[in-house]
């Protein structure tokens, strides 16, 4: 609306296959000058380490992704659980890439997709909890508790409507699986009815409090 050309700052990382393909996706601008200004110059000047000066680099510029969210152990916990992941996909590159070849394509990128998922939404646990002690007890419960969940049927309804919209439209937008359009749509009366809805939906399971989105807090 005011010339701002803005680059694209979230590409659908729960598609991602990896979680170093993951941060290349996930908050783009941060991990681009995080790249740029500590990953390369460490690299650089530990070339002479090899591999050893890589994960080097790795480490520290994940420790600061963690630091960069605050001053707390959880933050930096979180950020040396994604040096340990990506340091462990760039030592296995080779035997992952001969593993591929013997597997049905679609097959592995299915079940790459979801252990990067289950490890990255895992990692959160840490990265939202207050302490470590918190986040260790919640893990802990996860596994141990049993009980039945408490949610109203409505909630639930609109989750369900909510999650489904927005796989469909990453899903689409990642891999073009069909051709038919409900916004960009031929038909106006299928682009009006289709904005119809959504409006109705937004105003009907939004949450309009703005202090709610998690960046605020960094």
């Amino acid at each position: 609306m005011f010339g701002f050309n803005l680059i694209e700052n979230f590409k659908r990382p729960l598609l991602a296959k990896n979680v170093s393909e993951f941060w290349r996706r996930w908050h783009i601008s941060l991990s681009s000058w995080v790249n740029d200004y500590i990953f390369n110059p460490i690299a650089l000047t530990y070339r002479n380490w090899r591999e050893w000066g890589v994960f080097y680099a790795l480490f520290i510029s994940f420790v600061v992704i963690g630091i960069w969210h605050g001053a707390a152990w959880t933050y930096v916990f979180f950020g040396i659980l994604q040096a340990i992941a990506i340091i462990y996909e760039t030592a296995t590159r080779r035997t992952r890439k001969k593993l591929s070849k013997k597997i049905n394509s679609q097959v592995y990128n299915i079940i790459s997709i979801l252990i990067t998922f289950l490890f990255v939404t895992f990692s959160l646990i840490i990265f939202q909890s207050k302490t470590i002690t918190d986040a260790f007890e919640i893990i802990h419960k996860m596994f141990t508790n049993r009980g039945q969940l408490y949610l109203y049927p409505s909630i639930g309804l609109f989750m369900i409507i909510g999650c489904a919209i927005m796989m469909i439209y990453d899903l689409q937008e990642e891999y073009k699986i069909w051709s038919f359009s409900l916004f960009s749509n031929k038909s106006w009366l299928v682009q009006e009815v289709s904005y119809a809805l959504l409006l109705i939906y937004i105003l009907l399971a939004g949450v309009f409090d703005g202090g709610q989105f998690i960046y605020f807090a960094f």
